[in-house]
Order: C-alpha cells, then sequence, then structure tokens
C-alpha cells in the first residue's frame, strides 16, 4: 500500500472544487493508501480554509478532523533548506518524516525540486500511479 503526503494544496483543491485533487483524498479516506501529515500541516490546512478561503472555523475545523483521522501524524523534528519558499520545507519535511511514497502536490516550486529518495508528483500522475499498481496487482 503506497504511503503518500498530500499538500495543502491539493486537499484545499479537492474541498473546493474536486476534480482529480478530490479522487487522490478519496481514495486516502477511503483507504487505497497511508495518508500521511503533520500537526503543521494540519494547522496550515485549517488556517487557510478558514481565512483565505473564508470556509469558517467549524468547517476548517471539521475538515482537519477528518483529515485527522485517517491520517498517520507524523512529528517533524528536522527541517533542512531545500526550497525557495520556507514554507515548502516543512511539507518535504513531513514527507521525510512519513518515509512517504509520494508526495502528491499540485506547487511548482515543490515539483521543481529534486529530493533524493523522494518522488514529487502532481495529483494526475499520482492517479495514474494508483490505477497502475491497481492493474498489476488485478492481473
Amino acid at each position: 500500500m503506497f504511503r503518500a503526503l498530500l499538500d495543502t494544496n491539493v486537499i484545499i483543491s479537492a474541498t473546493r472544487y474536486g476534480g482529480i485533487p478530490r479522487e487522490c483524498l478519496r481514495r486516502g479516506l477511503g483507504g487505497e493508501l497511508v495518508l500521511v501529515t503533520s500537526r503543521e500541516l494540519l494547522d496550515e490546512l485549517e488556517r487557510t480554509l478558514s481565512r483565505r478561503f473564508a470556509m469558517g472555523t467549524e468547517v476548517a475545523a471539521f475538515i482537519r478532523r477528518d483529515i485527522e483521522s485517517v491520517s498517520e501524524i507524523v512529528d517533524v523534528t528536522a527541517v533542512e533548506r531545500v526550497a525557495r519558499d520556507p514554507a515548502d520545507d516543512m511539507v518535504v519535511a513531513a514527507a521525510r518524516a512519513g518515509n512517504v511514497d509520494h508526495l502528491v502536490t499540485g506547487d511548482r516550486d515543490l515539483l521543481e525540486l529534486d529530493v533524493p529518495a523522494l518522488s514529487i508528483v502532481t495529483p494526475r500522475r499520482f492517479i495514474e500511479i494508483l490505477d497502475a499498481a491497481s492493474n498489476r496487482g488485478s492481473r
């Protein structure tokens, strides 16, 4: 089973717009993969939903709890400077701490990174990977 960290932008896109990001989240919530996150990323998610997208604190807290209830929460003890945006460093650190197979993001800065032993992919590519693995397993 794949271990994946869905970046905050993927979760927000999933909840606000649907499409492929929602499919990534649906598969995580449905137990097809292990979702990995950190308290810091959950805080960012809740803060962004309630402030930037004006979803209201109750809705933002509900979404956070829903993600948190099915995710493996990792402790980030070391944040190495690897990205142009310091906020992205926390995402990479959480992915490393969680020993994920894939960091799923729509953030171009993260997608351009070359981080050893970390696959950073778009939501579309992640669904392709999941589908290919599923097809191999059903043969």
